[in-house]
């Protein structure tokens, strides 16, 4: 469910999703003047969303298929932005080996311009267990910096050259996780 304030009118409006089969929502980024969302049901827990706040439409994104092998299990840990291009962390298992792959696309909506950028292997999360990983931003020395929420919350810089990570921050919380984000309409959106 989405919050819609339009401008025209200043009422807020509910816009449901379309979609049956969806039990949860997690964090979302706005990218090309759309909501970016991933979107999670047992069937399927390898999508995302886009909602259009100025026509209130959702539709699917196109993502990259998963690896194809019959022991591998994969699933989207968060989206973010680098290099302004949209981008999203993948977490794997693969018989006894897991990790996180970095992926971005260069060319935006077009499902086969997903590249991967790079993997880190058997750390960062909970290969059984609920896990976030948000990229934030890229340095000009190629180090990323990541949001890693899995038990603990954690920022952290990678730097995939030399596979070292180092933690820049770290938040313990309790039990559950509680998510929202906002986007506001800015008039230079509608103009692009």
């Amino acid at each position: 469910m989405v919050a819609s304030l339009k401008e025209d009118d200043k009422t807020w409006r509910r816009v449901d999703l379309p979609y049956d089969d969806v039990h949860s929502v997690k964090d979302g980024i706005t990218f090309h003047g759309r909501l970016h969302c991933r979107i999670y049901s047992y069937e399927n827990p390898y999508r995302v969303i886009t909602f259009d706040p100025i026509s209130e439409n959702f539709g699917l994104f196109p993502i990259p298929e998963p690896p194809k092998h019959k022991h591998f299990n994969c699933e989207i840990g968060g989206l973010g932005v680098l290099d302004d291009c949209l981008c999203m962390s993948r977490g794997f298992i693969c018989d006894y080996d897991y990790g996180i792959e970095i992926l971005v696309m260069k060319e935006y909506g077009v499902k086969k311009s997903w590249t991967s950028l790079f993997f880190i292997k058997n750390r960062c999360f909970d290969p059984h267990g609920e896990f976030a990983v948000l990229p934030i931003t890229a340095a000009d020395n190629g180090e990323v910096a990541l949001l890693i929420n899995a038990h603990k919350t954690e920022l952290v810089v990678y730097n995939p050259k030399n596979d070292k990570m180092r933690k820049l921050f770290l938040v313990e919380y309790m039990s559950g996780c509680i998510s929202a984000f906002t986007y506001t309409l800015n008039l230079k959106d509608t103009l692009l």
